[in-house]
């Protein structure tokens, strides 16, 4: 009569979400480093005026998805609100980024006084609170689905 629930199989996009957010954070704290210490490193891929853009469009849609198909599950509050503060804080920064350059075509995202730039503590702290939301995300799922399931996976 009581079929077993479907088995959380949108963990793949936390995974690759939370893989993304890593990257971004990498991205902010090294690049701006590695300018000074390796000149050559400005002409990649990784330093392209619209890197900020096609990571965002890479970000938003797996982040909502993964975040909204497990929410709808396990309805967490806090999953949400880490969510839309990353979100907020990689669109904030990436819009301050667009302002500055505007500004300033020359600048090369490095403060004299602190090495890092705002907009890259901005980015790295917006990658952080994406973490957060995926892993908690992918934990809530994955205990929600061994409990649905009375399986003997070791999260309840």
């Amino acid at each position: 009569m009581n079929e077993p629930k479907a088995k959380h199989n949108e963990g793949w996009l936390d995974k690759l979400a939370i893989s993304m957010a890593v990257l971004c954070a990498i991205h902010c704290l090294i690049v701006p480093v590695m300018i000074v210490a390796v000149p050559l490193i400005s002409t990649t891929f990784f330093v392209h005026e619209n890197f900020h853009l096609w990571m965002l469009i890479a970000v938003f849609p797996t982040t909502l998805a993964s975040i909204l198909l497990g929410c709808k599950k396990h309805r967490d509050k806090y999953v949400l609100a880490f969510c839309f503060i990353g979100l907020a804080l990689l669109v904030g920064a990436y819009f301050m980024e667009q302002q500055g350059a505007a500004h300033c075509a020359s600048c090369a995202g490095i403060d004299a006084g602190s090495g890092l730039s705002n907009i890259a503590w901005i980015n790295t702290l917006g990658g952080v609170f994406l973490i957060l939301a995926h892993s908690r995300n992918f934990y809530l799922c994955r205990k929600l689905s061994c409990c649905e399931t009375k399986s003997d996976c070791g999260c309840c």
